[in-house]
């Protein structure tokens, strides 16, 4: 979730490794409203992976997941009602990698965003986070306990912008007679920074 406003922890644990490829961008939690994050820099030659919007659950960590995986059942409704997505990089719809292998992407092409759904597995998939990340996930757990989860959203891979400045935005809306909820997150300026 994005709580560093001012991009000072942006590169927080990011790999920074010459074989890494990918540098992450928070976002925000399901319908959690606006947020501009400013000064956050990036390496060139990373692709950026971001969520356009998100549901992780897990907070009942005594309860085992039966064969219907009962947490899943808590995050992928929500996930169901959102009807619109969007993003764009420097005002434009940004480049996102096509065919290929690997991290070779073919030109520019427009998807469909709502291919790019992202879940725990059906039937399965429940990973472990720590309860030491903060007491708002588990406040009766202690901080060494692992706690499992499900995890359902849309995210995105976008390919490595030039050096300079740029402005990302990205949003996500939920809708139906019962819900109303939108979120929008501006990443501006965002600074690639180049190797010279």
């Amino acid at each position: 979730m994005l709580n560093d406003l001012e991009g000072s922890q942006c590169a927080l644990g990011q790999p920074f490794s010459p074989r890494s490829n990918v540098f992450f961008l928070a976002g925000l939690d399901f319908g959690g409203g606006s947020v501009t994050c400013t000064g956050c820099h990036a390496p060139e030659k990373k692709f950026l992976f971001f969520p356009f919007t998100t549901v992780n659950y897990g907070i009942f960590p005594v309860a085992e997941p039966g064969p219907d995986n009962w947490r899943r059942t808590l995050t992928n409704p929500l996930i169901n009602f959102v009807n619109s997505l969007s993003f764009t990089l420097d005002g434009q719809e940004g480049t996102i990698p096509g065919g290929g292998s690997g991290f070779t992407y073919s030109e520019p092409e427009t998807a469909d965003l709502f291919a790019y759904r992202g879940q725990s597995p059906p039937g399965g998939g429940v990973f472990d986070y720590s309860a030491a990340y903060g007491p708002d996930l588990c406040d009766t757990c202690p901080a060494d306990s692992i706690l499992p989860g499900v995890s359902d959203g849309y995210w995105l891979l976008l390919a490595p912008p030039s050096p300079g400045e740029h402005e990302l935005k990205f949003s996500a809306v939920a809708a139906s007679e019962t819900l109303s909820l939108r979120q929008n997150v501006t990443y501006s300026p965002l600074t690639i920074v180049g190797s010279d």
